[in-house]
């Protein structure tokens, strides 16, 4: 339920980018690092996007302190290569983690920090996997 509503959120609020309009269909690659070595391999591969995963306990080590340079820095070069990025949010800070719950981390933080990465970077992603 919480993956399908961010999904309808992050769609509606910021519409369909290029990558997911229907048509013919488009070659992505899933990369590792948002950095020159492999953005310019999925570039040279015929990507016109890649998937990133957005690794929230690097983003927010800390409850409330948010560090958004690598991913910052990620977008500045996929738009240097002409790629668009699909950010895959994944990778749960220590203090996120729940004990004992039916998931495995906090879903309302992670919701939240779901909601941060939209309202920060907005049109600038083609898409956002939950």
């Amino acid at each position: 339920m919480l993956c399908a509503l961010l999904i309808t959120c992050v769609g509606i609020a910021y519409g369909a980018s290029p990558a997911m309009a229907s048509g013919p269909p488009q070659t992505g690659f899933h990369v590792k690092r948002g950095d020159g070595q492999h953005l310019s391999a999925a570039k040279d591969g015929g990507a016109s996007f890649v998937v990133l995963v957005f690794s929230w306990r690097d983003i927010e080590p800390v409850e409330g302190y948010l560090y958004w340079e690598t991913p910052d820095a990620a977008l500045r070069a996929a738009d240097y290569y002409g790629l668009e990025v699909v950010a895959r949010l994944d990778q749960p800070p220590d203090w996120a983690l729940a004990e004992g719950g039916s998931y495995p981390w906090d879903v309302d933080a992670y919701a939240d920090f779901a909601r941060q990465v939209a309202d920060r970077y907005g049109d600038e992603l083609a898409g956002i996997i939950v």
